[in-house]
């Protein structure tokens, strides 16, 4: 009875040894992915005028993983608005962003989960002030440069993957004396295709 149990043991201890030693990353070559995300922002207050406290909106990435290789590269584009109101008047902001990205994974199989960064290559949008009795003000945004740091997590099934993405992000718009920045935490949920 005990050696057949010691011999279970071994044969259980050494299958698991052998899965973990032969088993490769589930990296793919490429994912492509779709985000939510929201950004909280605290602006100064410029005047009476409305101020933003969050910016929302979707983003497309582009990510190519070399196989065995923990770092990837690639493009994502986001649409990001917000809307708010007072008694002086309604702003809206609209803000699309391309950058560049890169990742390092430091697991990467079934489950992955690493650092992200981009960093942002070309901007546009615009800002919309609705006076309250009065007239409407439209301006082009006027972004110099961009960037996030965060981290990623999620799980890869049968070239499906879902995962989610904290970080900050760095973003102004304008020049001084009315240069606004919109910095501040994001939070991101994926869903997309992985290969």
């Amino acid at each position: 009875m005990k050696l057949n149990l010691t011999v279970k043991t071994l044969a259980l201890t050494l299958g698991l040894l052998i899965g973990l030693a032969v088993a490769q990353p589930a990296s793919a070559l490429i994912q492509i992915r779709a985000s939510y995300g929201l950004q909280t922002v605290n602006p100064d207050q410029i005047g009476s005028y409305p101020t933003l406290s969050k910016l929302t909106g979707m983003s497309a990435d582009l990510i190519i993983s070399p196989p065995l290789f923990p770092l990837a590269f690639g493009v994502r584009h986001e649409i990001l608005g917000s809307e708010e109101s007072n008694s002086y008047g309604k702003l809206s902001v609209d803000v699309t962003r391309t950058s560049g990205l890169v990742s390092f994974r430091l697991l990467d199989t079934l489950i992955f989960v690493g650092a992200i960064g981009t960093i942002g290559v070309s901007h546009g949008g615009e800002t919309k002030l609705e006076i309250s009795g009065g007239g409407t003000t439209t301006a082009d945004n006027d972004i110099s440069g961009s960037y996030s740091v965060g981290v990623e997590a999620g799980v890869k099934l049968v070239g499906f993957l879902v995962g989610a993405e904290l970080g900050y992000m760095g973003l102004t718009t304008g020049k001084s004396p009315n240069e606004q920045k919109l910095d501040g935490a994001y939070t991101k949920v994926h869903v997309g295709l992985d290969f």
